[in-house]
């Protein structure tokens, strides 16, 4: 027996005593899942992948060179995304085969590049409209296609779009912490919906990477005013926008760390609750100028909270980028900076200073605590 049994031998016992103390706990029931030795190994999927989207390009210059005067009027490109769009749905359900996935999802990324360039230039003049419909178009292809790259980019785009449409009404930044919110809740119930799983991680993933990048955006103005339109009053939604903004983003806060409290079992009134809420409301007083920090830190708690390695990769980046960025950022003085860091300074000592007085071991009339 060679070296590579006997250690498929072994892998496959742990297995099964694994799933037979799952199933002892009443985690699990039914037979165990057969693991699937037919997968590709990693570097022939990116090969396969690579090869995927390469004959997809060609294919598409051929097509657009051949037909290049359907794809000038705007029925006719609308027409031709959605062929192609049907094509790449045929292919991701039917098709295990790690070539022909990559090439369905190019055909999908240029179906929906030829749709949306047929719906801006029949609404070219009403950018609201436009950017609604690209929306109900990737919500359509998240339920449809159960492709969970092809879903995590149809999220992608949809926060996106979310985003811009929100900003037309000088309302992004209250937006995002809306959305943020929807982030919190869909981590915490991950687990709740098993059979939902694919179509979960890809909307929190989307969501979080669209927010990690809007965030980025907001500080270094690359959003900008979204002036697609006037309206009546842009200076109160502006203040809307801010306020709101920053109101439900210390409500994320306390929503999570809220849940996290009770997922441990511990009463909201216990002096341990209570310090570790006053100490996430004291943290987002002062991070209220560094929102990209307050953001980073959600993310960890939901990385964290649900072991999730690609949630605490993504907050520990993207703290270290909010981090430094405020530090280095042009626009503050460093008087500024100093207050800031001064006050956030005083508040974590008097935080611990709390905490130390709240929690600390009640101790008895002769000086034996109680663990003693």
């Amino acid at each position: 027996m060679s070296e590579l049994e006997s250690q498929n031998i072994i892998s496959k016992a742990k297995d099964s005593r694994l799933w037979l103390d799952l199933d002892n706990a009443n985690l699990v029931n039914g037979e165990p899942p057969q693991n699937s030795d037919n997968e590709s190994p990693w570097f022939v999927k990116i090969l396969l992948g690579f090869s995927g989207w390469l004959a997809a390009i060609f294919l598409l210059i051929f097509l657009g060179s051949m037909f290049s005067f359907i794809f000038e009027q705007p029925l006719g490109s609308f027409i031709c995304g959605v062929i192609l769009l049907v094509a790449a749905y045929f292919l991701l359900i039917r098709s295990k085969n790690d070539f022909l996935e990559n090439l369905a999802f190019v055909f999908s990324l240029a179906g929906q590049a030829l749709i949306f360039y047929g719906i801006f230039e029949l609404f070219e003049n009403n950018e609201r409209l436009t950017l609604s419909i690209i929306i109900a178009v990737e919500i359509v292809l998240f339920i449809l296609i159960p492709h969970f790259i092809h879903r995590l980019f149809t999220v992608s785009t949809a926060v996106s779009c979310i985003l811009m449409l929100s900003g037309t009404f000088y309302l992004e930044f209250l937006t995002s912490s809306l959305l943020l919110i929807c982030f919190v809740y869909l981590s915490l119930q991950e687990f709740k919906f098993p059979n939902r799983q694919d179509m979960l991680q890809a909307c929190i993933y989307g969501l979080v990477l669209v927010l990690i990048f809007f965030y980025i955006s907001l500080r270094y103005n690359l959003s900008g005013e979204f002036n697609l339109h006037d309206i009546s009053n842009p200076e109160l939604f502006a203040k809307i926008n801010y306020w709101g903004g920053i109101l439900f983003l210390f409500a994320t806060v306390l929503y999570c760390v809220v849940n996290l409290l009770q997922r441990y079992n511990l009463v909201l009134h216990d002096k341990k609750s209570i310090v570790i809420i006053l100490s996430a409301l004291s943290f987002c007083f002062v991070g209220m100028n560094a929102h990209g920090v307050i953001l980073s830190v959600i993310i960890l708690l939901c990385g964290f909270s649900n072991s999730n390695r690609i949630l605490q990769g993504l907050g520990v980046l993207s703290l270290l980028f909010f981090t430094s960025q405020y530090y280095y950022s042009l626009n503050i003085t460093l008087l500024e900076k100093s207050k800031h860091l001064l006050i956030l300074g005083i508040s974590l000592l008097l935080l611990r200073w709390l905490a130390a007085y709240l929690l600390k071991n009640k101790t008895q009339p002769n000086g034996v605590s109680h663990h003693a």
